[in-house]
């Protein structure tokens, strides 16, 4: 098939700018779509997942059925391809973080189901790895109750920051952006091949997206987190905090010691990068950011809101999880006491007649 439609793949990672970029483009999608680029609008915008995240979690599995998951993406890709060839559009746009995550084997899979409608066009974004972690494990902490320090949860989650690679092994045509807070829409707009000022890039560009905690707030969450450990609360509580605060400004301190063993530990993903995009991973600290040992001390000083909402959230946890056990051991006594049912010889042994001689019939 010639002059086949674009199939513009926007991967991430998380923390480079995705939810920014995916509100501009569900913002702008009619205004897109005037322009012959798709951009299929989920249900709520507010998701911070982007318009693939269905297909992304296809493509993270990492075992199962291969025949199971090729069926599952070219139902996806077959109802996509109608669409766009069906209302005559050149270019289609799919967004989520989930894919950095695909299994290689899985991409493959993609590929060859997707190469044949699309000609396809992976869209990446490259960010030093200090400030990347540490938006990391501030999301962790926001969503995913995370109690550990930074310094500890990047000794772990530093091997991730190298996702880009495969998309480079298997894709022909990758499209590596630097990441700037500043620019990111701007530049992701070009990539895709749309003047920016014709399509509002200048108010999303300074709108404030899935900001990240103060150091108060995270101060206060990780507390949190350490006593509940419940991904729903630091969830439940973080959303709070952002939507009724929503311009505070974000908390980054850094550690030079933590900042010189996170460039070892990712110093190979860096080179990959740098060589296909020279300077991509450059960072110098941003004003505000404080040196670790300058961190103000003092007390934990929570609004009075905040701190209210945030005892009714454990306390709703509490309540439920006390619920749970209840069930959970009302079900085990019951299974340790209750005498297991017997039915009666004149009903069990003609079953047993009649299942005998089932059996024998079928064997023939």
């Amino acid at each position: 098939m010639t002059n086949r439609p674009n199939l513009y793949l926007h991967v991430g990672p998380g923390k480079t700018g995705t939810s920014a970029i995916q509100r501009w483009l569900g913002s702008q999608a009619d205004t897109l779509k005037a322009a012959s680029y798709l951009y299929p609008v989920p249900e709520d915008l507010l998701l911070f997942e982007g318009n693939a995240s269905v297909l992304g979690n296809i493509l993270l599995r990492d075992a199962g059925d291969e025949d199971a998951t090729r069926a599952e993406i070219k139902v996806i890709i077959d109802r996509l391809s109608h669409q766009v060839a069906s209302e005559s559009y050149e270019n289609l746009i799919l967004s989520s973080e989930y894919l950095a995550g695909a299994q290689i084997k899985n991409l493959h899979l993609f590929k060859n189901i997707a190469s044949s409608y699309f000609s396809i066009k992976i869209i990446l974004v490259a960010r030093h790895p200090y400030p990347w972690l540490w938006s990391v494990w501030g999301q962790f902490v926001k969503r995913n109750g995370e109690r550990r320090s930074f310094s500890e949860f990047a000794e772990r989650a530093a091997t991730s920051y190298g996702v880009h690679k495969k998309f480079f092994d298997i894709f022909s045509d990758v499209i590596l952006l630097s990441y700037s807070s500043k620019n990111i829409i701007r530049d992701f707009a070009r990539a895709i091949g749309v003047e920016p000022d014709q399509f509002g890039v200048e108010a999303a560009q300074s709108a404030i997206v899935n900001r990240s905690l103060t150091d108060q707030e995270l101060r206060a969450l990780l507390c949190v987190n350490r006593i509940c450990k419940s991904a729903t609360v630091s969830t439940r509580i973080s959303d709070y905090m952002i939507q009724k605060r929503p311009h505070l400004t974000s908390h980054m301190e850094l550690d030079p010691a933590v900042m010189a063993r996170i460039e070892a530990l990712c110093g190979d993903a860096v080179g990959f990068l740098e060589a296909r995009r020279p300077g991509c991973t450059k960072w110098a600290p941003p004003p505000g950011v404080i040196l670790a040992d300058a961190v103000p001390g003092g007390p934990l000083v929570i609004p009075q809101d905040v701190m209210s909402f945030s005892l009714k959230v454990v306390r709703d946890e509490a309540a439920k999880n006390a619920k749970a056990d209840v069930r959970a051991e009302i079900s085990a006594a019951s299974a340790a006491t209750l005498p297991r049912r017997k039915w009666p010889n004149i009903i069990r042994l003609p079953y047993k007649w009649g299942r005998g001689l089932w059996k024998t019939w079928r064997a023939g």
